[in-house]
């Protein structure tokens, strides 16, 4: 596992063309492990009362499975042009989402890369918004991590 410095921009557009933009930057641990690039990091946006929430996203040749555990539950698997189902749990109940990727791409070297994911979301069958995941990674330097 390298220590890296993960930066994360996400951007939702609205139905009525509103967008919202989160951007983060936290330290995280990268790994090839056969064949498939993992990519771990604490997301404070999503943490509440106390706890903590890791993402996990694994980058396989021809999609990308999101995991993340803690305050919040939620696994999505992006392919590209197809609806794929997911799930994201709260303590406050359980929501089904649906992400139809657009556009995908990853590129990693040693300990630095990016991923892009360009997808609608559908909530509960409902389209939601248009989204852009950019998360770039960068060997840590003096992560303490």
């Amino acid at each position: 596992m390298h220590k890296v410095i993960v930066h994360v921009i996400g951007v939702q557009k609205d139905i009525y063309g509103q967008e919202t933009r989160l951007e983060t930057t936290t330290l995280g641990r990268y790994c090839l492990k056969n064949g498939i690039h993992h990519l771990t990091y604490s997301d404070s946006q999503l943490s509440q009362d106390g706890l903590e929430t890791t993402t996990l996203i694994k980058v396989y040749q021809d999609y990308i499975v999101l995991i993340r555990m803690g305050s919040v539950e939620q696994r999505q698997e992006f392919r590209l042009g197809q609806k794929m189902r997911g799930t994201y749990v709260t303590p406050y109940g359980r929501i089904e989402l649906t992400a139809l990727a657009q556009e995908m791409k990853a590129d990693f070297r040693l300990s630095s890369g990016a991923i892009d994911i360009s997808y609608d979301l559908e909530v509960d069958g409902q389209w939601q918004s248009e989204n852009v995941l950019s998360i770039t990674i960068q060997e840590g330097q003096n992560c303490g991590h």
